[in-house]
């Protein structure tokens, strides 16, 4: 259905575990999913380990002709999840939704409990440990805002997402 997820990224691979299983229907169905990712080890590392889960879709990393391929994948009526960092102001998503024309929902996921580990002040490792067994309530909405301004369009994300007020 060409849809662009866009989603939260305050709790390291957390975030990518939760989406799994909501994603998980989507992903055995004929629809395809595919996952961008920071291009690092430790990602690929996971991307081994849930590759049987990416049967229908595939994991594309940062810094290899990602806008031109999520444009491409998402003109082909698949589905793209990326994940977006509160500081990130990296302009990839607002032109892979401006060239696709795709539809663009954003998925909050936040931890019922508030722990002060996050990826500013503690270890990748820390952080996963503090929310392994943590319960956490995921949100997903429709951004109908058009891609017209790219900072004007990602604060808008931003502030959707986090529940910022930049503006």
């Amino acid at each position: 259905t060409n849809t662009l997820y866009v989603i939260t990224h305050d709790y390291e691979h957390i975030d990518l575990f939760s989406i799994v299983k909501i994603f998980h229907n989507i992903l055995k169905k004929a629809a395809k999913v595919h996952l961008i990712f920071y291009n690092a080890w430790w990602n690929k590392l996971l991307h081994w380990f849930y590759k049987k889960d990416f049967k229908s879709g595939s994991v594309l990393y940062t810094g290899t002709g990602l806008v031109d391929k999520s444009v491409n994948l998402l003109n082909q009526n698949n589905n793209v999840l990326i994940f977006k960092y509160k500081e990130n102001t990296s302009t990839g998503i607002y032109h892979i939704a401006k060239l696709s024309k795709c539809k663009v929902v954003l998925v909050k996921i936040k931890c019922r409990k508030k722990i002060e580990k996050n990826h500013y002040n503690s270890s990748k490792l820390e952080v996963l440990l503090s929310y392994v067994n943590e319960d956490f309530d995921i949100t997903i909405e429709d951004f109908k805002e058009e891609p017209t301004n790219s900072s004007e369009y990602l604060d808008k994300i931003r502030n959707s997402l986090y529940d910022l007020n930049l503006h």
